[in-house]
C-alpha cells in the first residue's frame, strides 16, 4: 500500500477488502506509570508501589509511536487493560481510558445567581458527586434549558468525588402572564 512501510496480509485483498482471517498480536505488557518506559527499558519496584526508570530522555524520544497492550489494571495510574501509544512523553491510551462511574443527583449544589438575560461566568456552575469505580476520563453534559448548560471533563481515579461542571450560556427565561 502506498504510503506505508509495513502492511500484513495473507492474501490479496477479495471485493470486500478484505486480506486476512487473523490479527495482529501486540506485546503484552504490565505497565508502571505513565510517564515512564518501564519495564520496557528496565526498571525496579522501590518497594512502594512506585518504579525506578532507567530510560534516557533520548529513550523517551526514540520510543515515540511504540505500541503495546497493558496487561495491569492500576486504578492509581488511572490504566485499564488495553491499547497504549507511547508519546514521548508518557503512555497514551487507544480508545480504553473512560472510567466507569455514578453520578448522586440527590446532592447537587448551584452555585450563581441566574439573572434574566445575563451571560454565565466562573461563578455559575453546579458540583455534582460522583462515585468512580474504576479510574479513568470522565465528560459529563447537561441539556440546554433556558438557554444556558453545564459541562465538566477531566480524568479521576476510583473514590468518591465532587466534580464542578461549569455554566454557559445567556439566561433566558420567558415569562407567560
Amino acid at each position: 500500500m502506498a504510503g506505508s512501510i509495513l502492511e500484513l496480509k495473507e492474501w490479496t485483498a477479495n471485493q470486500g477488502g478484505i486480506t486476512a482471517s487473523k490479527g495482529l498480536l501486540l506485546p503484552r505488557v504490565s505497565l508502571k506509570s505513565r510517564v515512564q518506559l518501564t519495564p520496557l527499558y528496565g526498571g525496579e519496584d522501590n518497594g512502594d508501589g512506585t518504579w525506578t526508570d532507567d530510560s534516557t530522555p533520548q529513550d523517551k524520544v526514540s520510543a515515540a509511536g511504540m505500541m503495546v497492550y497493558n496487561m495491569n489494571s492500576d486504578a492509581i495510574e488511572l490504566y485499564k487493560e488495553g491499547v497504549y501509544v507511547w508519546s514521548g512523553e508518557s503512555w497514551k491510551s487507544i480508545g480504553n481510558d473512560a472510567s466507569n462511574y455514578t453520578i448522586d443527583c440527590s446532592n447537587v449544589k448551584v452555585k450563581g445567581l441566574y439573572e434574566n438575560r445575563k451571560v454565565l461566568d466562573d461563578t455559575h456552575y453546579i458540583e455534582v458527586e460522583i462515585a468512580v469505580s474504576s479510574g479513568g476520563r470522565y465528560k459529563i453534559e447537561t441539556g440546554v434549558l433556558n438557554g444556558i448548560s453545564f459541562r465538566g471533563e477531566g480524568v479521576l481515579p476510583m473514590g468518591t468525588h465532587t466534580v464542578r461542571l461549569a455554566g454557559s450560556g445567556t439566561v433566558s427565561i420567558k415569562k407567560t402572564i
